[in-house]
């Protein structure tokens, strides 16, 4: 009997959750093409050319590998090339990151981004629906916007910054937050360079 149900709840939401890959796309209103703007123009090509499973998901995971990689590259680059006129900038003067290093971060980047944060995307879509969540045009008013960023930024640090004191307990480092910290000349690249129980519960905060 046991057996029965736990089987029937798993096949319940796996049911669930391959309904809302094929919800209908809410209808859009888009005006003539001449009279929107850049930000308009590349929202209207993203409603048009995807579904909301294809936005909410690869899409948005794609965005996060593009900001990531473009945020820590040029600092990787500098690290890298050490040019003369950066060198009074760095705090640790004689440490540089080696390509060992650098393929160390990377592979756990990978997994950490493709085998947990994507999946997580996917199955993430479904409570995206139910809360409402919607890709229409057009978009908010720009302090709607703020407004909302605001507020996604102050709840996110503030889980952030307890989760972080959480891990740096005896506990939490011994067991997950110290491979973090194998970064003992910090990079740009290693901000995600963790356990991956430390990259799911501080990504929490961001659903």
């Amino acid at each position: 009997s046991r057996d029965l149900s736990t089987m029937d709840l798993l096949t319940s939401a796996t049911s669930s959750l391959l309904a809302s890959f094929d919800l209908p796309q809410p209808p859009l209103n888009i005006p003539e093409w001449s009279s929107l703007n850049l930000i308009e123009r590349a929202w209207a090509t993203l409603l048009l050319n995807c579904t909301e499973f294809q936005l909410f998901t690869w899409v948005t995971f794609a965005m996060l590998i593009v900001v990531y990689v473009a945020a820590s590259a040029p600092y990787w680059i500098i690290d890298t090339v050490k040019p003369r006129w950066a060198r009074k900038y760095k705090i640790q003067p004689m440490r540089y990151v080696t390509p060992m290093d650098t393929w160390k971060c990377v592979k756990r980047l990978l997994f950490n981004h493709f085998v947990l944060a994507l999946p997580l995307a996917v199955f993430n879509f479904p409570l995206l629906k139910a809360r409402g969540v919607e890709s229409v045009f057009p978009l908010p008013q720009w302090y709607d916007v703020l407004a909302r960023i605001f507020l996604y930024l102050c709840i996110e640090d503030f889980w952030f910054y307890w989760g972080h004191r959480f891990l740096h307990t005896n506990w939490g480092y011994k067991n997950i937050h110290h491979i973090h910290h194998e970064f003992d000349h910090p990079i740009a690249m290693a901000s995600s360079y963790a356990h991956p129980l430390e990259f799911l519960f501080l990504g929490v905060g961001t659903l």
